[in-house]
């Protein structure tokens, strides 16, 4: 049955996940968030490390933070509005009540443990830089990222598509009455709204509509691998532009923004494809499919990697040394291994705390791990 939606809208029927993709989206769901802890391990120096001469570590390191890492956030921006298109169904306002429990709330709780982390790290070391500016627009961009990077950079996400998720009625109109207009304008967004403070990443809006589209449009699952297959070809010529700008030694910031922001956009939209495509063979293998076994833990190692990579980073960078230093690369792919440990963990901690907390810093709820 239609849901009438807000300004006279109406909701059009969407159609039940099917088994296949539910399956698949948590594996999506675990790939993407294991690789975007990569982006940020901290370099531990000042320069940009994208414009330092380059060897193989280098090229390593950019493939994993530049080409994969901050792309595979497209995905789950994707699977996030492909989600929340059945949500909506139940009403709007329940919709963002709802994310309010599972994006805000996280988003300040997360950031208040990085208040607290920053402040005992403060007294016992002298170093007070870190604490956010004492006045109401700086407390209120550590805590919920109105413009500027909260405490815990990451969960800007959090913040983006909470705002996606307040859009999504008009965004459901807008593509179910003229999908090509709809995207036009989105696209337009992306390529010059990074100013206007609605989104600290505009890409995110495009994405988000992308999977409200796939879902509203009752694609099926055939259809949805076919184009994402196609799609996924195209990864190689845009990774292999990037590679060149790297090499090269080319700002990406020195370029035009609205050049950067299209070809990031392409980059972005053929690695979602191409990790769309890796969880097809992921999910028919019964060896690696056990990767889902994780998910539970997904949601508190996006949120925590940042703050463990704050702070385990420091003992770390002095063994292995900064960007640079011959074994830095041990740091490098040891922090992750640590944060999801320390996820592992955590969840299993926050089980046992009052539910009020584990819920609050675990997206509203506690589900029990494997």
């Amino acid at each position: 049955m239609d849901k009438t939606l807000p300004f006279a809208m109406t909701f059009p029927d969407t159609t039940p996940v099917s088994r296949s993709t539910s399956f698949r989206i948590s594996i999506a769901r675990v790939l993407c968030i294991i690789l975007v802890t990569f982006v940020h391990v901290q370099p531990g120096i000042a320069e940009n490390v994208y414009t330092l001469p380059v060897d193989a570590f280098g090229l390593v390191y950019f493939l994993l933070t530049r080409v994969i890492g901050l792309s595979s956030v497209s995905l789950l921006g994707i699977v996030s509005g492909f989600l929340i298109a059945g949500s909506l169904a139940k009403g709007h306002l329940s919709t963002v009540t709802g994310k309010v429990r599972s994006l805000i709330v996280p988003l300040i709780a997360w950031n208040a443990v990085m208040f607290v982390l920053i402040i005992i790290y403060a007294q016992l070391s002298g170093n007070w830089d870190k604490l956010p500016e004492a006045s109401p627009l700086g407390i209120a961009n550590a805590f919920l990222a109105l413009q500027e990077w909260p405490l815990v950079v990451p969960l800007w996400f959090l913040r983006d598509l909470f705002v996606c998720c307040l859009l999504s009625p008009l965004l459901v109109f807008a593509l179910y009455r003229a999908p090509t207009a709809a995207f036009a304008v989105l696209i337009g967004y992306m390529l010059f709204g990074q100013d206007t403070w609605l989104l600290q990443r505009p890409q995110l809006l495009l994405f988000f509509a992308i999977g409200l589209w796939l879902r509203i449009g009752a694609f099926q699952d055939g259809q949805v691998d076919r184009a994402t297959k196609c799609l996924a070809l195209g990864l190689a010529p845009m990774a292999a532009v990037f590679f060149f700008i790297r090499i090269d030694g080319i700002p990406l910031h020195s370029l035009n923004p609205q050049v950067l922001a299209g070809l990031d956009t392409l980059l972005r939209i053929t690695m979602a494809a191409a990790i769309w495509q890796v969880t097809l063979l992921i999910a028919g293998s019964s060896k690696w499919s056990r990767i889902k076994r994780f998910e539970p833990y997904v949601f508190v190692l996006f949120c925590s990697h940042a703050i463990v990579f704050e702070f385990a980073g420091i003992p770390l960078r002095r063994v292995f040394g900064n960007y640079g230093d011959p074994l830095f690369s041990v740091s490098f792919f040891l922090q992750p291994v640590i944060a999801i440990a320390a996820a592992w963990i955590g969840v299993r901690v926050l089980m046992r705390l009052p539910s009020v907390i584990g819920k609050a810093l675990n997206g509203g709820k506690l589900v029990l791990p494997h």
